[in-house]
C-alpha cells in the first residue's frame, strides 16, 4: 500500500455473533496498524445487526457502527414457507437499499465481509458502487451468504484449507486463517493457576462451554466427575458454564459432597466452575488439553497456542459446518471428535481419561495442532484488504 493523502475507508460487515464480530475486531486492529506504520490513518466503519452482540462490543473497541435489519431466507420451500420467503425478501429490500446509502455517504476505499445475513446485501452495494470488495470465511464449509457473495466480490479469503473448494466462482481465494484476538497470544500459565488457586506440574484439563453455555457439555461434564476423578491423579479442571448456565450448574453442585459453592464460582477438589473466564487466554496457556465447541474462532485460537482438543461440534450449526471444523483439526492428527449425539457423562469420561493419562500423545496433538496455526492471520488480512483499497482521498 502507498502512503496515503487521506484516511483510507474501509467498511466492516460483522454481525450477529461472535464468530463474526471478534474476527472483525482484530481484522481492524490490524488494519490501523498497518496504515499507521505507513504514516496514514484508517478509518473504520462497521455494519452489524440489531440483535446481536455488535452494540456492546464495537463502540467500546473504538470503532463506529451502524446497524441494520437481517434476516435469513428460509431453508425449505412450498406453500407453506411462502410468507417466511416474502418478509425475508421484504427485510433484505429494506437493508440492501439502506446499505446502497450507506456505502455512497461513507464512500468506502473496500468493503469486507466477515460472514452472516448482512453480507451479501451491504456487498452488492458496494459493488453496485463501484467498491473493491472481499469476503472472509470462518469455517471449513462455506456459509450460504459467503457462497453467494463470492460470484462478485473481487477476493475471496478462508480461515480453513478445505473452504477454498467450496469457492469454485469465485476470481480469487486466498487462505489467510482466521484473526484472533491478539492477547490470546499473551497468556501465561501460572498467572493462570495462582488467581485460580490451582497447582502447577498438576494435568489441568479446560472445558469451554461458550460465552452463553452449552448445556450438553455442562451436562456431560458434571456427570463425568467421579469418573475422572478416578481416572486421572492429580486432575485440576477448568470448567467455564456460560454466563446463562451456571446458576443451573451451580445448583447442581450444591448436590456434591465438600463442594463449595459461591455467588460466582464453584470448588471442588482441583475443580474450578466459573460462569465466564476473563481473560482466557491465561487459561489457555494452562491447559494440557481443552474441550470445546469447535467455532471457527476457537480452532483459530487452539491452533495458534497449539493446543491439543476434545471437540464436541455443536450439533444445530448450520450446515454441520462445525463438524467440518473439527474434521479438518482431527485429520491433521490435533483434535479427537465427540459427536454431540454420542455425548454422555461415561462417553466423555473415557475420552478425556484416555487422553489426559498419555502425555506423549497429548504432545503428538500440540504439535499438530501448532502446525495447523495461523497465529499472524489478521495481519495476513489486513494486507490483502489493503492491497484492494483504492488511492485514498478520491
Amino acid at each position: 500500500m502507498s502512503r496515503a493523502r487521506g484516511p483510507v475507508r474501509i467498511l466492516i460487515v460483522a454481525g450477529g455473533t461472535g464468530g463474526h464480530i471478534y474476527p472483525g475486531l482484530s481484522l481492524a486492529d490490524a488494519l490501523r496498524e498497518a496504515v499507521a506504520r505507513e504514516g496514514g490513518r484508517a478509518e473504520i466503519h462497521f455494519v452489524g445487526t440489531r440483535r446481536g452482540l455488535e452494540e456492546r462490543v464495537i463502540p467500546p473497541a473504538g470503532y463506529r457502527l451502524t446497524t441494520l435489519p437481517a434476516l435469513g431466507f428460509p431453508r425449505g420451500r412450498g406453500v407453506r414457507q411462502l410468507p417466511a420467503w416474502v418478509r425475508s425478501l421484504s427485510v433484505n429490500g429494506y437493508t440492501w437499499l439502506r446499505a446502497l446509502a450507506l456505502v455512497a455517504a461513507f464512500r468506502p476505499h473496500v468493503a469486507v465481509g466477515m460472514g452472516g445475513y448482512l453480507t451479501g446485501p451491504v456487498l452488492l452495494a458496494a459493488h453496485l458502487l463501484r467498491v473493491p470488495t472481499l469476503v472472509h470465511e470462518a469455517n471449513a464449509r462455506p456459509g450460504v451468504a459467503n457462497r453467494l457473495a463470492a460470484r462478485f466480490v473481487h477476493h475471496v479469503a478462508v480461515g480453513f484449507e478445505a473452504a477454498a473448494s467450496g469457492f469454485p466462482q469465485a476470481r480469487r481465494v486466498t487462505v489467510t486463517g482466521n484473526p484472533i484476538r491478539p492477547e490470546i497470544l499473551q497468556g501465561d500459565r501460572r498467572r493462570a493457576l495462582e488467581r485460580l488457586g490451582l497447582e502447577e506440574g498438576r494435568p489441568t484439563l479446560l472445558v469451554l462451554g461458550g460465552s452463553l453455555g452449552a448445556r450438553p457439555i455442562n451436562e456431560a461434564l458434571f456427570a463425568a466427575r467421579e469418573r475422572l476423578e478416578a481416572g486421572v491423579p492429580g486432575l485440576q479442571v477448568i470448567h467455564q458454564t456460560g454466563a446463562g448456565e451456571f446458576a443451573r450448574v451451580a445448583q447442581a453442585w450444591q448436590q456434591v459432597r465438600m463442594a463449595q459453592v459461591g455467588p460466582g464460582e464453584v470448588r471442588w477438589k482441583g475443580w474450578r466452575v466459573v460462569p465466564y473466564l476473563d481473560p482466557v487466554a491465561d487459561c489457555l496457556a494452562a491447559a494440557d488439553l481443552v474441550c470445546s465447541r469447535a467455532g471457527g474462532s476457537t480452532c483459530a485460537e487452539l491452533t495458534a497456542l497449539g493446543r491439543p482438543a476434545l471437540l464436541i461440534p455443536f450439533a444445530a450449526a448450520a450446515e454441520a459446518h462445525q463438524e467440518e471444523n473439527a474434521a479438518a483439526l482431527v485429520r491433521a492428527g490435533a483434535a479427537r471428535l465427540l459427536p454431540q449425539r454420542e455425548l454422555t457423562g461415561e462417553r466423555l469420561a473415557q475420552e478425556l481419561v484416555d487422553l489426559l493419562t498419555r502425555p506423549d500423545r497429548l504432545a503428538a496433538m500440540g504439535r499438530a495442532s501448532r502446525r495447523l496455526g495461523r497465529p499472524q492471520a489478521a495481519q495476513h488480512l489486513a494486507q490483502l484488504v489493503l492491497e484492494l483499497a483504492q488511492p485514498a482521498g478520491r
